[in-house]
């Protein structure tokens, strides 16, 4: 970005090899899908990506078509693990290979080389970029929308300045940190600068991980920063920073994760794609009812500490859940407004075409199934 200095975009290279889009609790590893053998990546070979090979998981029942599916062990990707859970893939005819990774960057190099049909990914720059170059991805559902009282990005403020830093104007020349410089955190925060008359340049940006945002707090090394959960939840309970407000609030509803699809494998495999847009939703709407306390809450929690990275039932009551719409439908007016920030800003040359990469077909298909969601 135009803002880092050089020591930083050093910095910033090498953190980017360890990060999510949005960050990850977890160090990096090789890749495993439930065969337990290692899928290839990028950052594993020295030569561009190959067809993946793989070991067969437990042999698919009569009828039942593989899907191969990558995530990331996040609690944006529970309508996988509850359709997996709950067997709605298997209603579907559909069994699910699933491909854990620690890095939503290679969990898109998989997809774009074809070794994954299906993958829950984040939306930033990287992701726009790929739109521009046409790799063959499709973005076909929510599945991270952040809107007030389900927004798990949060601006937080050490607690030791709480009462000298109130609005954005007062963050003039402060520390505040970002986990990565192709974060969509770089939006977040130059969205909420823009509102309130000031540049990327006013402050001093700092570069790190989500986790080690905990000690960089405590050692007051930073003054601010957006933090995600369960680290929101770690830190006030420290008492090193306080939750100041979502992300939302100055952003607006904010598109931050969604389901892609290989576009070669969609076209090909249209009615297997469309069944597991049915299961996909029954999951998403299970994880919905869940967020909204619903008396499935328990059951969801139970599933997430098996699959995702956060163990404790107990964290789940404490956390902000994310959001996501129960009919599923992406926020396209979102994502345009994010392009067209890059593009003002002079980090992109020119947008890309939005309407030509978010695909509803599938979705709509899983609705005449389904129905719209009920409260």
């Amino acid at each position: 970005m135009r803002f880092l200095t050089s020591a930083l975009v050093v910095a910033v290279a090498v953190l980017l090899s360890v990060l999510t889009a949005c960050g990850s609790p977890v160090a990096p590893k090789a890749p495993t899908s439930t065969s337990g053998q290692p899928v290839p990546t990028q950052k594993m070979a020295e030569k561009p990506l190959a067809s993946p090979t793989r070991a067969a998981t437990a042999p698919a029942a009569k009828g039942e078509q593989i899907v191969h599916l990558g995530g990331t062990g996040l609690i944006s990707d529970a309508p996988f693990y509850i359709g997996m859970e709950k067997g709605y893939f298997k209603e579907a005819g559909i069994d699910i290979d699933l491909v854990s990774f620690a890095s939503a960057g290679d969990v898109m190099a998989s997809l774009s080389a074809g070794q994954l049909d299906v993958v829950g990914g984040g939306i930033n720059i990287g992701t726009f970029n790929a739109v521009a170059r046409n790799l063959p991805v499709l973005v076909v559902a929510d599945r991270a929308y952040l809107t007030h009282g389900f927004d798990g990005d949060i601006w937080m403020v050490r607690s030791d300045l709480a009462d000298q830093i109130k609005s954005i104007r007062d963050l003039k020349g402060r520390k505040v940190a970002i986990n990565a410089a192709s974060s969509p955190l770089v939006y977040m925060i130059g969205k909420a600068l823009d509102k309130n008359g000031m540049r990327l340049q006013d402050i001093n940006i700092v570069v790190l991980p989500f986790p080690d945002m905990v000690a960089a707090f405590k050692n007051k090394a930073i003054d601010v920063a957006i933090e995600v959960e369960p680290f929101v939840a770690h830190i006030e309970e420290a008492g090193f920073a306080k939750a100041w407000f979502e992300v939302s609030k100055e952003t607006g509803p904010m598109e931050t994760g969604v389901v892609f699809f290989n576009a070669d494998w969609a076209k090909k495999n249209h009615e297997l794609a469309n069944q597991f847009m049915v299961a996909f939703l029954k999951g998403a709407r299970d994880y919905y009812d869940a967020m909204r306390h619903g008396p499935n809450r328990a059951e969801v929690v139970r599933i997430l500490t098996k699959y995702t990275t956060m163990k404790d039932p107990a964290l789940y009551d404490k956390v902000r859940w994310i959001g996501l719409n129960p009919d599923g439908f992406v926020d396209v007016a979102s994502l345009k407004d994010q392009v067209a920030w890059y593009v003002k800003h002079g980090d992109m040359k020119e947008p890309v075409a939005i309407d030509k990469v978010v695909d509803n077909t599938y979705l709509e298909y899983a609705l005449n199934k389904l129905g719209k969601y009920k409260k």
